[in-house]
C-alpha cells in the first residue's frame, strides 16, 4: 500500500507569495504584500527629520516641512516669489487610467489677503518634481486646491494638461469648483480616483471614508499623462505679506496604482 508519509521531500516545489515593491519605487525595499497599497505611509517610521526629508524632498523647508516629531508634513504658504514644493517620487510614471490616493489634510490657520492674491495649497499627482511648484512652469497633474484669498474661494479639483499644476490658465482654472469653502479647522480625509483616461474624481470625508462631505468629478483630457510625483505645492508668482495658509497632511499617505477601488 502507498503511504503518503513516504512521499519524497522536494524543496523546489514549495510556493511562496510573489514579493512586491512597497513604498517609494525609486528607493524601494522588497516586502511581501500586506495592505494592497503601493504606498502605505503613516509617517511614523522615520527616525528623524533627515530620514523623513529623504523620502519627501522639498524645494524650501520654510514652506513644506516633514516633521518626524509630530508624524506630519507641515506647511506654511505665504504669498512670495519663493519656490514652494514638496514631492514623493513613485520612481516611475503611475497609470494613466487607474489609480487611487488617500490622505488626510488639516488646515490649521488662514490669513486673508485684501489685495486678492492667493496663498493656495495644491495637493495631488504631478509629472514634475519639487523644482516645479503650483505656478512656476507648465506641468501635467491631477490635484485638489485649497484657495486662500480675499474672495474666500471654495475647494477646487483641478487638472493640468501642459498648464500650471494648479490648473490655472487665462485667469481661470481647469477643473470643478466645490460648494465647500476651505476653513481653518478642516481635517478632511481625501480620496482621489482616476477611473479611466478621461475620468477623475475627488471626495472630501469627515471621517475615514464613510461620511462624505462633498465629491466632485472632472472629465479630463487623456493627454494628462506621465504623472510620477505626489506633490504639495504653493505659488511663487506674487509678493504680498498679508496672505497665508497653514496646515499639514497627517495620518497617512496611501496610493494604489492600476486600480479604481481602494484595496
Amino acid at each position: 500500500m502507498y503511504n503518503e508519509l513516504c512521499k519524497p521531500y522536494r524543496p523546489n516545489t514549495l510556493k511562496f507569495p510573489e514579493p512586491k515593491f512597497m513604498g517609494n519605487k525609486g528607493n524601494a525595499f522588497i516586502s511581501f504584500p500586506v495592505s494592497g497599497w503601493d504606498i502605505d505611509d503613516d509617517f511614523t517610521s522615520y527616525a528623524n527629520d533627515v530620514a523623513f526629508d529623504a523620502v519627501y524632498p522639498t524645494s524650501n523647508a520654510v514652506y513644506f516641512n516633514p516633521n518626524s516629531s509630530t508624524n506630519k508634513i507641515d506647511y506654511t504658504t505665504t504669498i512670495t516669489t519663493d519656490l514652494k514644493c514638496l514631492v514623493r517620487d513613485f520612481g516611475s510614471a503611475i497609470s494613466d487610467t487607474a489609480h487611487v490616493t488617500r490622505f488626510r489634510w488639516n488646515i490649521t490657520a488662514k490669513t486673508l489677503s485684501p489685495t486678492g492674491n492667493t496663498a493656495e495649497v495644491v495637493v495631488g499627482w504631478s509629472a514634475s518634481d519639487q523644482t516645479v511648484d503650483a505656478r512656476s512652469a507648465n506641468d501635467d497633474g491631477l490635484a485638489l486646491v485649497a484657495y486662500q484669498d480675499n474672495l474666500a474661494r471654495n475647494y477646487w479639483t483641478v487638472y493640468a494638461d501642459a498648464t500650471k499644476f494648479d490648473g490655472s490658465i487665462g485667469g481661470g482654472s481647469f477643473g470643478t469648483v466645490y460648494t465647500t469653502v476651505p476653513t481653518a479647522g478642516d481635517n478632511y480625509f481625501i480620496e482621489q480616483i482616476r477611473s479611466t483616461a478621461t475620468a477623475y474624481a475627488t471626495g472630501l470625508f469627515s471621517d475615514e471614508y464613510v461620511s462624505s462631505v462633498e465629491s466632485q468629478s472632472d472629465v479630463i483630457p487623456s493627454t494628462v499623462q506621465s504623472l510620477r510625483y505626489w506633490k504639495m505645492a504653493g505659488p511663487s508668482t506674487a509678493s504680498d505679506p498679508q496672505g497665508s495658509q497653514n496646515g499639514n497632511v497627517n495620518t497617512y499617505l496611501r496610493f494604489a496604482d492600476g486600480v479604481t477601488v481602494a484595496p
